[in-house]
């Protein structure tokens, strides 16, 4: 693998992939309850991993496309793909951006959202502009 072939892009979109994967595991969801009477604190939060799958399909999405993003800095392979390689990417960031959009806007009633859908918010977001720039840099 020779990395001085990664170009500005591809280390966008393997950052942003990292980031989104560290989103899925952090807490997404969260409640707090203070009962100040009793002096009862309670914290409860769920991550993406635990939410209906979603942080496993965020985390493949963009797995897949950091993977194709590495794979342009081996010069022996060619992957024979349908599309190009930076549509790939940008959709599957663009995918795992809109899935982790859907359960902002549509959460459970009565929890709070917390750090780790953010952060699994920004790092989709980064791997479809990073697939969005080398495309088109490519044309």
């Amino acid at each position: 693998m020779d990395l001085k072939k990664l170009r500005a892009t591809g280390i966008m979109v393997v950052a942003g992939a990292v980031l989104a994967i560290i989103g899925t595991f952090g807490p997404w969801y969260g409640l707090r309850l203070d009962i100040s009477s009793l002096q009862v604190h309670l914290s409860a939060s769920v991550n993406g991993w635990h939410f209906a799958y979603l942080g496993w399909l965020v985390a493949i999405l963009c797995t897949a496309a950091a993977v194709a993003a590495l794979l342009r800095a081996v010069p022996s392979v060619t992957p024979s793909l349908p599309l190009s390689e930076p549509l790939l990417i940008m959709g599957a960031g663009g995918l795992s951006a809109l899935f982790v959009l859907a359960r902002i806007v549509v959460r459970p009633i009565g929890l709070d959202l917390r750090w780790g859908i953010i952060v699994a918010l920004l790092g989709a977001t980064i791997v479809a502009a990073g697939g969005f720039f080398e495309n088109r840099s490519a044309a």
